[in-house]
Order: C-alpha cells, then structure tokens, then sequence
C-alpha cells in the first residue's frame, strides 16, 4: 500500500466546491458570500469619496500649467467655491499676457515650483477667522517649509465688512508668510462683497508690480436660481432692539420642472436640501449672495429662514421689508462642515439668536429620535422665543430630548455658556460616551461657550482641540 498526497491543485479544488456546494463549509460561503455583496456598496463609495476630494481641489481650469513648469502660480482658499471664479479669472488673464500659470487649492501647496517667480493667494476666511475649506491644512504645509523660497508671494482676501473678522485668515496668512521670511510682491488687498471694481483694481497693481499689461474682468457665475414666494412672516425682538423675522417661502408654481429638483405645486417633491445647508438669496440689483441657515426640514414643503436686521445690511433690510406674496431669487448652498455626526451618539447643541435656525432643522428632521439636547440663548421670553411652537412641539414628539434656554434680559440675567456652566457634570460625563458638539451663533457666545467646554472637558481628560480633531466640536460663527 502507498500513500500518495493530492497535488495542491485538487486541494483547492476541493476547498472551492465545498464553499460553492454548502458541503462541510457553509458558515465559510456565507461569509464569503455577503462580503461579495458589500463591494459594489464599497465601489461607489470609494468613488464617492474620491470625486469630493476632487472638488475640494477646485473646478476644471483650461490650461492649466503642470506645477513643475508654471511661473506663477495661485493658490486658492474658498468655502463655498466663489473665490475659484476669482481665480479662473486671474489664470485667463495672465496667460494671455504670455505667464505659465498654475491653479490650485492652498491645500494643494508643495514646498518646491522649479520655475515659480510669484506666488498669489486669493483666499476667504470661515467663521471667526479660520482659513476655509480648502486652505484648512495649509498652515501645517507651511510649518514644514524651512527655508525662505525664491518666490515672492501677494494675498487677495475676500470676505464682508458686516462681519468683524473681515479677511481675518487673509491678514494672519500674510503675517504668517513675512514670519517665514517670504518677500512680498503686493502689500496685502482686501476685496469686499466680490467686488468686481476692487478685484479689477487690484489687477491694475499687480500689473505695474510685473510689467504687464493687465484688465482683470470677473463675472460672477452663480447656481441656478428659483424665485421663492413669501407666504409667512413671524416678527420678533422689536421690544429689546434684535428685530429678527422667521420668513417662510414655498415655490407657487403648480407642476413644472424645478430647481429644487423635483416637481412644484400639486404632486410636489420637497425641495431638495439637507438639515444644516444654506439658502443663498439675491438681493434686487445684486450678484453677491447672502448665506442663511434652512430651519425647514428637508421633508417639508416650505423652505424657512430666520433673518436679524443689521445696520446696513442691504439683504436683511430687504427680507425685513418683503410683502406677503413678494419674491426672492435664491438657491440651496451646500454647508458640508456644519453637519451632524453619523451614528445615534447623543448631540449637544448649543446656539444664541439666530444661530439656531440649522438646529431647528436638525431637531425637526430627527426621525430616528436620537437624543438631542439644545442649549439655546435669547434675550427676552416675551420678544424674541424663536421657533418656541415648534421646539416644543418636537419635545413632545421625542424629536428633541431636552431644551435649556437662557434669557439676557430678564431678571435671571443669564446666557447660553451660564447654562453649559451649570450642567458640566453631567455634559462631561456624556461627551466623555461618545456625544458630539455643535454651535452656532455669534463670536462672543462661541468663544464663551468654547472656554465653558474646555474647562469641563478636563475632567474627563479631554479637550476642544482633541473633539474638533474627532469632527465632533462643529462651529458655525458668524
């Protein structure tokens, strides 16, 4: 008798037939077989992944020079994609004049350009003077450079004087980059509102900074707009000086194509917008957008905003003034950093004003009934108690599990930070099991609420930077 071993082929023969049969090996088939499943699921989101990392990089640009061979090159930093026109703008100009010019994310910057003689940086600034989406890693890439470069560099910040940190991140990148012994080309410019005047002035002296002919012409490519009509108007704040108004819009065409994406009027789809994006409104005689939070949820067949009128604020002022049935021209804005976190983890949210209004389109989405928890600051319960119906509409339904308000104005005198202050035990111990942090409002209150947070954070060996790190400490400052 002779023992005679199976050659490495039939053995895994055999393996592949038992798996495929059932025979022996069925727990090991099955496994197999709901991996198998999982990679189309894997495939498209891996594709997913990739064309948003793509767009983070900016649009397409038309000859577009390699890094390697480009003698200017400009670098971007934009939040929701309006400064890329700026920029497409200057690269079109520039080469007609004979440059080889590089576009790019500031994101995108490497520390060597083999022929670059300038650099230029047209960059808006987020929140209270962070650099925007597509700039947020280059302070770290510059850390990394360690030798002043050949290249001399010129900043173009862009932002709004209604706010008080106006080019913020502009000003610190300049600062920044003299720090490091870079050469300016231009003293630092600031453009206010996109103002295609200033822009064109800027071009004028960067023109005699390179010996150039140079007319910068920049048109302002806006989304596809759909005009919305006013059909409610809440009024509030007017007796402690905030007037603030809740306006609802709802597209009154009866059935037709729209730019929400699905169909108006009877047998409508609801407009097409997540909880925390942004309506973009236009106000008569203006191409500049101005930005307000959604408190609709995406379900509904209204869109809702809430609008405090500033002091010469041109949009505010004409939302304020608005008639029932008068129209708006307006279109959805992506808001993809102010999102909540995925999972059932509690939410802490926290906001003053109206900086609830994403909050309040979170709380009415919240189907699944996560555990939400608000933290909200007014002035007075009598004036200006925003969303007050509904806020407590969804306590009652479980959509939002706790609400703690603070009113400025008032014999208890208290604010939104005094609130989280007064709770830290028991909001250390649910961030310290997973809860994440969003906030919304004005300056003051997030830096408040920021120092609150740090404080109660040690005693569960945390810290701010540590949850910001982990995406669950989420600003929306304005």
């Amino acid at each position: 008798l002779e023992r005679v071993p199976n050659p490495a082929s039939q053995l895994v023969y055999g393996w592949v037939y038992a798996i495929h049969s059932g025979v022996g090996l069925a727990w090991v088939g099955l496994l197999l077989g709901l991996a198998a499943l999982s990679v189309p699921f894997l495939g498209i989101t891996g594709a997913t992944i990739w064309w948003q990392r793509i767009r983070a990089n900016g649009p397409r640009i038309q000859a577009n020079h390699a890094p390697a061979t480009a003698d200017t090159v400009v670098l971007v930093g934009s939040e929701g994609g309006v400064t890329w026109g700026f920029a497409r703008a200057l690269h079109r100009e520039l080469t007609a004049t004979g440059h080889k010019v590089h576009v790019a994310s500031m994101n995108s910057f490497r520390p060597h350009y083999a022929h670059c003689k300038q650099i230029l940086f047209l960059t808006s600034t987020y929140g209270n003077g962070s650099p925007p989406a597509s700039a947020n890693r280059f302070p770290s890439l510059l850390a990394d450079v360690s030798v002043a470069p050949a290249w001399s560099y010129a900043v173009l910040g862009f932002g709004d004087r209604v706010f008080p940190h106006f080019c913020k991140f502009a000003k610190d990148l300049d600062a920044d980059l003299a720090n490091h012994g870079w050469r300016r080309l231009l003293a630092p410019d600031f453009i206010n509102r996109q103002s295609t005047q200033a822009f064109a002035t800027w071009g004028t002296e960067l023109a005699k900074t390179l010996g150039i002919g140079l007319s910068l012409r920049h048109e302002i490519q806006l989304p596809q707009t759909q005009r919305l009509t006013l059909t409610e108007r809440a009024a509030f704040g007017e007796q402690v000086q905030a007037p603030t108004a809740i306006l609802t819009f709802r597209d009154q065409h009866r059935v037709r194509p729209s730019a929400w994406g699905g169909l108006t009027g009877k047998g409508r789809k609801s407009p097409a917008f997540a909880p925390g994006e942004l309506l973009g409104v236009l106000p008569p005689g203006s191409q500049v957008p101005r930005y307000y939070s959604i408190a609709s949820a995406p379900s509904d067949d209204t869109v809702e905003i809430c609008v405090k009128r500033q002091a010469g604020g041109e949009c505010s002022a004409f939302l304020h003034k608005l008639e029932i049935d008068g129209q708006v021209e307006c279109f959805v804005a992506a808001n993809p950093d102010f999102c909540l976190t995925p999972g059932r983890k509690p939410v802490i949210m926290v906001s003053a004003g109206t900086g609830i209004a994403p909050h309040v389109g979170m709380i009415r989405d919240n189907v699944h009934r996560r555990a939400i928890h608000l933290f909200w600051g007014g002035r007075s319960p009598a004036s200006d108690f925003l969303f007050e119906h509904s806020l407590k509409q969804c306590l009652s339904d479980g959509r939002l599990t706790t609400l703690t308000t603070a009113f400025s104005r008032t014999a208890e005198k208290t604010y939104v930070q005094d609130k989280v202050r007064e709770q830290a035990a028991w909001l250390a111990r649910t961030l310290q099991g997973g809860a994440s942090i969003m906030v919304c409002g004005g300056d003051a209150m997030a830096r408040s609420v920021m120092d609150e947070f740090e404080i109660l954070l040690k005693s569960v060996g945390l810290s701010v930077l540590q949850l910001k790190s982990a995406g669950r400490y989420l600003e929306e400052v304005f």
